[in-house]
């Protein structure tokens, strides 16, 4: 083998495994982000709003979406409307539907929210949403959601 081929060779094999290596960190993402969201179910689902705020978002959270006349900032607004959201939706499922970014220090996910209403005759709301996770200490929070109505 020559030095130009065994050249070539190391390239191809460097970016293969630069390649599965992201591929990897990025299933981890996905794995840690999507443990994260069932815990953000169980609180829901729990009605325990105040456990929610406190374990999932960032202190300085920043929620926008329709509807809201205003974002709600900080964990105490953020608690408000999780108060408000649980009241009419008491059940939620979450799932992610596509990695937007990640990095070690931010993940952004789109989301989908499925929502049975309290009226058990009344059909399900679909709400998508961008979340972007940062790391406060050693667990993931978001710290910002940006939300509309509807499926993908």
């Amino acid at each position: 083998m020559n030095l130009k081929t065994i050249l070539c060779a190391a390239v191809v094999l460097g970016a293969a495994a630069t390649s599965a290596f992201a591929s990897d960190q990025g299933s981890t993402a996905k794995a840690v982000i999507e443990q994260r969201l069932n815990e953000l179910e169980t609180y829901w689902n729990g009605e325990d709003a105040a456990g929610l705020v406190a374990d999932l978002y960032a202190e300085d959270i920043v929620i926008a979406g329709e509807e809201l006349p205003k974002p709600a900032i900080g964990r105490e607004a953020v608690k408000d409307l999780v108060i408000h959201l649980i009241d009419a939706f008491p059940k939620a499922e979450v799932t992610v539907e596509r990695m937007a970014s990640e990095s070690d220090e931010q993940i952004g996910t789109w989301v989908l929210w499925t929502l049975p209403g309290a009226d058990a005759s009344a059909s399900a709301t679909t709400v998508r949403s961008l979340f972007l996770w940062t790391k406060e200490g050693e667990k993931w929070v978001i710290k910002a959601d940006m939300y509309s109505f509807g499926g993908y």
